[in-house]
This record gives structure tokens, C-alpha cells and sequence, in this order.
């Protein structure tokens, strides 16, 4: 699920990172993102760093003909975790999980769900209802964790304007839409109301710690006129890094 040669030859490959930093705001890891676009279908490749610039895990997601549900796979080379959703061999698509390298995979068939949303399907579900969240309306949709392999009710609740570092944005707060919703910590988002892109994430983790849990970070990300336009050799750079960093998270 790579960002393909071919596309890389043909579109723009851009190129920015995000620095996560723990609640006492101690930086734990960067995540360089490369994006490619066409015919408005994304694919993304994730490289997380430690702070010394040693690779760890990679993340590959792909719209597959579904932009809110796509496939993606998530490697966390410290202890051989992963975790994504895939086609399965009936062509279904499914959701994996494998908590380490010495325990087996757990897999579960996704069933037909319109309100799915997967992984970076997220940013997509932020500007398709962008206009509604403006004006002040929640969204609902069902979320996948991958973790447990089934998704869970989530609501999306605009919180108003505001401005980081002199750029508008627009805050969230997501929560699970149920009446155990307490028992997830609160995410709290903001997006630069001119290009809808994260500016910044305050919540949980798909990047877990060494005790297994998933890490409580905060991730500021660039403004999206700072992303850097790349060749494939950057591209083949990240898919070809080995995970070999060891950070104490």
C-alpha cells in the first residue's frame, strides 16, 4: 500500500512533519508525512522518529475507492506491533491486529457500515462536512479501533474559532457517543479554517509507550503553505528506513 512510482512520477509528492510531545511537552517523536493525490484518491506514507532521527515505525494508507474507510498498515518495529485494515481473501475488507512480534495476529470481517470512518479518513470526514462543523453542527460517524477490532460511536463537537501562532483555525473535541464516553480521555483538535488540514491534536495515540499503552501526546503540525514538494527519491528514502530506533517512550 506504498505510494507507487508511477504516481510519485506524475503528482506532486508533499511532504511535512508533526512533533509529539508528552503532557509536560517533552518531544517523544516526529511523524514525517509524504502525500500524493490523484483523481482525488490520497495515498500517504508515515515514518515515526525518535528524537535522535532513528526511524521506529511506518504507516501506509491507501483511499482504495473508500476515502472516509481506507487501508492502511501501521509497523511498530520496537516490538513487532501492528495493526490496519486490509482486503481480505473473499475481497471483503478486514481489520488486523498483532500486539507483538511474538503473539499471533487477531483478525475480524468489517461489515458494510455508511457512517465507517478508518484511520486517516478522519481529515477526509473533516472537510466533507466542513461546512456543518463550521456552522456549529455535530457529526456523528463510527469509528474504528483497531486495537479491539470493532469501531465505536464517536461524535464530533466544534468548539468555535481561535488562532495558533496568527493562523484562524477551528477547534473539536471528539467523543465517544455513549454513556461510558468517560472512560476516554478527551481529544481535542484544531484545523486551519482556510485549507482544513490539522494544525494541531491533543489525545490519545495510535503510538504506543513501552508499557503497551497508547501514548497521551500533544502534535503540532505545520501550517500546510509550509509543506515541502518532494521527488520519489525522498519517498524511496522513508519506505526503505529501517526501524531499528529504540526511544523511550
Amino acid at each position: 500500500m506504498a505510494i507507487s512510482a508511477t504516481a510519485s512520477a506524475n503528482v506532486p509528492i508533499r511532504h511535512h512533519v508533526g512533533t509529539a510531545f508528552d503532557p509536560a511537552g517533552h518531544e517523544l517523536y516526529t511523524e514525517s508525512h509524504w502525500i500524493s493525490e490523484k483523481d482525488g484518491a490520497h495515498e500517504r506514507l508515515i515514518l515515526f522518529k525518535c528524537p535522535d532521527g532513528k526511524a521506529f515505525a511506518r504507516k501506509h494508507v491507501e483511499d482504495a475507492g473508500q476515502a472516509l474507510a481506507p487501508l492502511f498498515d501501521l509497523d511498530d518495529g520496537r516490538f513487532g506491533y501492528r495493526e490496519g485494515v486490509r482486503i481480505a481473501s473473499n475481497g471483503k475488507r478486514e481489520v488486523f491486529v498483532r500486539r507483538s512480534a511474538e503473539q499471533s495476529e487477531q483478525s475480524a470481517l468489517l461489515e458494510s457500515d455508511p457512517r465507517l470512518v478508518v484511520d486517516a479518513g478522519f481529515d477526509r470526514f473533516i472537510v466533507k462536512h466542513w461546512d456543518a462543523l463550521v456552522e456549529g453542527r455535530k457529526q456523528s460517524f463510527d469509528f474504528l479501533l483497531p486495537s479491539r477490532l470493532r469501531t465505536y460511536a464517536f461524535v464530533l463537537i466544534p468548539l468555535g474559532s481561535d488562532q495558533i501562532d496568527g493562523t484562524p483555525v477551528l477547534r473539536f473535541r471528539l467523543e465517544l457517543d455513549a454513556w461510558f464516553g468517560f472512560a476516554l480521555p478527551l481529544i481535542n483538535m484544531a484545523y486551519v479554517r482556510d485549507s482544513k488540514v490539522v494544525r494541531e491534536y491533543i489525545g490519545v495515540s495510535n503510538i504506543r509507550g513501552n508499557d503497551g499503552k497508547n501514548l497521551k501526546v500533544r502534535i503540532v503540525f505545520p501550517d500546510a503553505a509550509t509543506a515541502e514538494v518532494v521527488d520519489e527519491r525522498s519517498l524511496a528514502s522513508a519506505e526503505s528506513a529501517r526501524l531499528d530506533g529504540h526511544c523511550a517512550l
